[in-house]
């Protein structure tokens, strides 16, 4: 039963919100050689949702000033032994969010290989109505490093959704 406050009541007392903001954005294609040393936004230019049309090509820009959830994962290829490490974070208009760093070097120099690495982040922060926000990667050390989307399967993605 819809009320007019966006509220939805099932039959078995399950509240749903269906117009809340929410997206899931991935990237149907390769991101190629990132540049050494800079930080690099992915475009994640398809979604497979977006209630409010908040999100574009990477950037989700908050329709409403609260409190907002985001994770993602970017796989990172061709890593080399020239590769110091990978970083991701999360930058908005009013905060940057580091996560997951990997010395990619310490496990190549001790003989292991590594073609690939998933980077993974997850983080809530506040946002006001206009904000914006996007997840960008690093790669130090190598300039041949790929963000890798061009698999059959969805590997590089984010998602985010308004939750109070």
């Amino acid at each position: 039963h819809a009320n007019s406050f966006g509220l939805v009541v099932t039959d078995t007392e399950h509240v749903l919100t269906p117009q809340q903001p929410r997206f899931f954005g991935y990237l149907s294609g390769n991101q190629n050689n990132l540049t050494d040393s800079t930080w690099t936004t992915v475009a994640f230019n398809l979604e497979k949702y977006d209630v409010g049309s908040n999100h574009s090509n990477g950037v989700f820009t908050a329709p409403t000033s609260g409190y907002y959830s985001f994770e993602w994962q970017v796989r990172m290829n061709n890593i080399t032994s020239a590769t110091d490490y990978l970083w991701s974070k999360l930058i908005t208009s009013d905060d940057i969010i580091l996560c997951d760093l990997i010395r990619t070097d310490d496990i190549i120099n001790s003989g292991a290989t590594m073609d690939y690495y998933q980077l993974k982040g997850a983080t809530t922060v506040h946002m006001d109505d206009g904000d914006t926000a996007s997840v960008q990667v690093i790669v130090v050390g190598a300039s041949t490093i790929d963000v890798d989307g061009s698999s059959s399967q969805i590997q590089v993605w984010w998602t985010g959704k308004l939750i109070g």
